[in-house]
């Protein structure tokens, strides 16, 4: 009797041999190839709503983003201190208002097509300039353009008050020499540099294709990883850049950055399927101490706050009494050792203690969550709504996770108990969520802000008047002034006086109510080396390398 099993695998054996001819199959060195490809799996949380470095906003677009694209410096993958990128060596000018930087010549950019990763051509400054002078244009409207509005002329051609992009400070006064100009000293522009908003992104596909540029279809990136593919609802997937001048210890064939969810149990589990070698995203509170039994997690002190956000708009909150007295009734402590579990340090200022140099300055001193209620109800009950009466039910906006609802819930619970308040926990996917805060279609909503780098201007600098960043409507001339001065102060002490007096209005004001600072939380299987948790939670994964033999021994089945 015939084995039609044993004919039909030998019919598709020749079809596949007969294809190869033609260039449509795969030859045997190309399976084996396949089969000994290194493959990297990334957790990283909720699927990103830009890809465009330029458009990026939350810490899952940035982390794909460094792998994507270079500037001019890139994170520490260690420390998250700035290094140099595509600098090779930099001179500036004694006020620090001019710098020069040379660049290397052996970065190019590329694009995936037909499976293999093509040279376009070289990185030059004068894609520095493009890029610089696209991310100020009024017409993008990135949210992060306030980053280079220390560049001359940045502001005033991005709030449109000036036309010609050529008069902003930045210059090509060669290939490979590029210049800027700053509106006044800057002595920390080098702790800007790293930041995605100051990524080069490339002139010919964004001219010719505009915002489909970032498609697979037309996409260039100069990183040490390619993009290949973006997989709704599912993955992201990058390849090895041949092309890259560290290429040769890149180890990772293909990195797939997998959409599971922030906190998520999910996300644990695949992890100890070793479906996940990495995961960005912390863990959910009730995982939280057997990961640190196992070994798997990595932690570090987070230069970052989770804090509430307040719409100023909205006629409830209009009334900054009522604001205070919500930011006064929050029992912080509780939250962290009940809920949050992982070191994470209840603050009452915006900007961590973590800055040398600068004195955090908190919406209040009091420690004592009794007393503080006290001062709270006294507050509404001056605003207008003695015990909460009157005062209209308003919805609190997080977006979907474990421990974000725990949050919610617990300072929902304390605002009632504690003011007669009622608060409604709503909770939204990422996008809809971002949306809903930038169009200010929220009462008050959950928030948290891990720095750009190490400075503290850069937790208060996004809520200057119409920020790209400040969704909550407020606004104060004063305020605006100091951040504005801050920004090209080149004594460094004064700078931090201005910086102070800026988050002592804020704070005044309460147009955010922090609640705690982070602890960075990364989960790595044991065969991860070159990955490791840092105050910036930025890596490089380009470092990353794979114990493959162990790998295979804690997992055989994969």
């Amino acid at each position: 009797m015939l084995n039609h099993k044993f004919l039909r695998k030998k019919f598709l054996m020749a079809t596949i041999c007969a294809l190869s001819l033609t260039g449509i199959g795969c030859s045997k060195k190309d399976a084996a190839d396949e089969s000994k490809k290194v493959v990297l799996n990334v957790q990283n949380g909720e699927e990103i709503r830009h890809l465009d470095p330029q458009l990026a906003t939350g810490i899952g677009s940035a982390h794909i983003g460094v792998n994507l694209f270079l500037g001019l410096y890139e994170y520490h993958h260690k420390t998250g201190a700035p290094e140099k990128d595509l600098v090779v060596s930099f001179t500036k000018n004694q006020s620090s208002t001019e710098w020069t930087f040379k660049l290397r010549k052996d970065a190019s950019w590329v694009k995936h097509e037909n499976g293999t990763v093509t040279k376009k051509r070289p990185v030059t400054a004068h894609d520095v300039v493009f890029s610089y002078k696209r991310m100020l244009s009024p017409e993008l409207a990135s949210e992060y353009a306030y980053m280079l509005y220390v560049i001359k002329n940045g502001e005033a051609y991005n709030k449109g008050k000036i036309k010609n992009a050529d008069e902003i400070g930045v210059k090509a006064l060669d290939d490979y020499t590029v210049k800027l100009t700053l509106e006044g000293p800057v002595p920390t522009l080098i702790s800007y540099l790293p930041h995605h908003s100051f990524h080069l992104v490339p002139k010919e596909p964004i001219l010719k294709h505009k915002e489909k540029w970032i498609t697979k279809e037309h996409i260039w990136t100069n990183g040490p990883f390619a993009f290949k593919d973006w997989k709704l609802k599912d993955k992201i997937v990058l390849v090895k850049n041949p092309h890259h001048p560290m290429s040769k210890d890149v180890q990772a064939d293909e990195v797939n950055f997998k959409f599971i969810g922030a906190y998520s149990t999910d996300a644990v589990r695949a992890f100890r399927a070793g479906k996940i070698d990495i995961d960005y995203m912390s863990p959910p509170t009730s995982e939280i101490v057997p990961l640190k039994k196992s070994g798997n997690l990595v932690a570090a002190r987070q230069l970052g706050t989770y804090y509430i956000m307040v719409n100023t708009k909205k006629e409830a909150f209009k009334d900054k009494r009522v604001r205070k007295a919500l930011g006064l009734a929050v029992d912080r402590k509780k939250i962290v050792k009940y809920i949050m579990k992982a070191g994470q340090q209840a603050t009452y200022s915006l900007v961590p203690n973590a800055f040398q140099g600068y004195a955090p300055q908190p919406l209040t001193k009091n420690d004592n969550y009794e007393e503080r209620i006290k001062e709270a109800k006294k507050l509404m009950a001056e605003a207008g709504y003695p015990d909460g009466k009157g005062f209209p039910e308003v919805g609190y906006l997080y977006n979907t996770a474990e421990t974000h609802q725990k949050v919610a819930v617990s300072v929902a619970k304390q605002w009632e108990n504690a003011l007669g308040v009622k608060i409604k926990p709503l909770n939204q996917e990422w996008k809809v969520y971002l949306n809903s805060r930038k169009s200010f279609d929220y009462d008050l909503a959950r928030a948290g802000w891990v720095a750009d780098m190490e400075d503290p201007i850069n937790f208060l600098d996004m809520f200057v008047t119409d920020g790209g960043n400040n969704s909550t409507g407020f606004s104060h001339e004063k305020y605006d002034e100091l951040i504005g001065k801050a920004r090209i102060e080149n004594d460094l002490q004064k700078r931090s006086r201005m910086l102070e007096e800026a988050e002592k209005i804020l704070m005044d004001e309460v147009p955010v109510i922090p609640l705690f600072t982070y602890t960075s939380l990364n989960l790595k299987q044991k065969y991860i080396s070159g990955f490791y948790a840092n105050k910036l939670d930025q890596h490089a994964l380009k470092y990353v390398k794979i114990d493959l033999k162990k790998r295979k021994e804690m997992f055989p089945s994969l």
